[in-house]
């Protein structure tokens, strides 16, 4: 592991882009806040939502099927290059939302050429309002979070949940979880309080050894799906995500004492003491992020889990940035991977 000042630490675009996160929230419900009572009407109409995307758009998708979900929604979030395999012979009443950093992602674009063929209502998530993804759909949602330079996806990513909450949101008939879209202020100076721990995270990306597993629930598991993939296009390390207790079911068998298990701790009590004592029997190296005060890495208490894969995924993001250049790479410039995939 190479020795590392903190000057290098805060040099990359990465680390530039994830402090930009607290405006990227800010700006984005400004861009889309018109726009958003137009796509939720669709959503509230369709007898089926299909989410698409692919590795972080993807896992951003996730979320919003969960979210959908429980507002009484039909909802499936699917890989773009899976999307043909899951079209219905019967198109009637299907929408499709389709989410990508560019815009211009091949196979997403593929995807929204079926849709178009099918005549299927399409809402675009995009950060790029040119894009031909923006100009081909039905509706779009531009989040407008600015260019980002590096190639692991931070603050779009952010941009992307920032739309679910509020697709989320405007479905709700409850006037109190209504309300809560006021709410996006304290969500970016929570996420402001995070980014103060910085040091922190510095300090414990020298602990992060061997594969390392990711584990949460519901919206916590597309989190650590996220984290696990941010490590493995910067930091090239081996990595893994699971729902906390499905890690039993058979993944467990092959983790191994320098391992490092990262818990995403949200709701859950029983479920998550039992799974900390386990992973115990098998590896030193646990941490746990949650907002308790005897978590390793302490997240602000939210007035609503939809704000969980935002508050959680920030310091996944900076551990990232920081153990890749421990490591000696560049996270702006993983060698086998592209912005855009064409």
């Amino acid at each position: 592991m190479m020795t590392v000042n903190s000057d290098q630490f805060e040099s990359t675009l990465m680390f530039k882009e994830i402090n930009e996160e607290p405006g990227t929230i800010l700006n984005t419900y400004k861009n889309v806040k018109d726009s958003i009572k137009e796509a939720t009407q669709i959503l509230k109409t369709s007898k089926m939502v299909f989410i698409v995307g692919s590795g972080t758009s993807y896992h951003a998708g996730i979320v919003l099927q969960i979210g959908l979900l429980r507002r009484g929604i039909p909802a499936v979030a699917v890989r773009a290059p899976e999307f043909s395999h899951y079209m219905s012979e019967d198109p009637d009443g299907i929408c499709a939302v389709l989410i990508s950093q560019s815009g211009e992602s091949r196979e997403v674009l593929q995807s929204l050429e079926l849709c178009i063929m099918k005549r299927i209502n399409t809402i675009a998530v995009t950060n790029n309002g040119e894009s031909p993804l923006a100009k081909k759909s039905t509706y779009s949602l531009i989040t407008d979070a600015g260019k980002e330079e590096s190639l692991a996806a931070t603050k779009s990513h952010v941009a992307q949940l920032v739309v679910n909450y509020m697709l989320i949101n405007n479905l709700s008939t409850n006037k109190n979880e209504s309300s809560k879209i006021d709410n996006i202020q304290i969500l970016a100076k929570m996420v402001e309080e995070i980014l103060g721990q910085k040091e922190l995270f510095k300090q414990i990306s020298t602990n992060l050894m061997g594969r390392l597993v990711f584990l949460g629930n519901g919206l916590l598991h597309a989190t650590a799906m996220e984290g696990a993939l941010k490590f493995e296009e910067t930091a090239n390390l081996v990595t893994e995500a699971f729902p906390m207790g499905e890690y039993f079911h058979g993944p467990i068998q092959v983790l191994k004492y320098n391992d490092s298990v990262i818990i995403l701790k949200g709701d859950e009590k029983f479920e998550f003491e039992r799974i900390r004592s386990r992973v115990k029997e098998y590896t030193k190296n646990i941490l746990v992020i949650g907002s308790d005060e005897n978590c390793d890495i302490i997240i602000p208490k939210s007035v609503t889990d939809m704000f969980y894969p935002i508050l959680y995924v920030i310091p996944l993001q900076m551990l990232a940035n920081f153990k890749t250049i421990l490591t000696g790479l560049s996270p702006d410039k993983p060698t086998r991977l592209n912005k855009i995939v064409r």
